[in-house]
């Protein structure tokens, strides 16, 4: 049997992100956006024998 055990912690995650959209007259534009984000990371990791 597989013991599934919940990790959780704190992780600072950058993000780069480009943000795009069409304006009215048909022109595209993209700008970067870059943040770091305090995450709350949890997950279930299996234990395997």
């Amino acid at each position: 049997m597989a013991q599934r055990k919940r990790v959780s912690f704190m992780a600072k995650k950058p993000i780069k992100k480009n943000i795009c959209f069409k304006t009215k007259d048909g022109r595209k534009v993209c700008f970067k956006v870059r943040k770091t984000q305090k995450v709350k990371v949890s997950f279930y990791a299996k234990k395997r024998k």
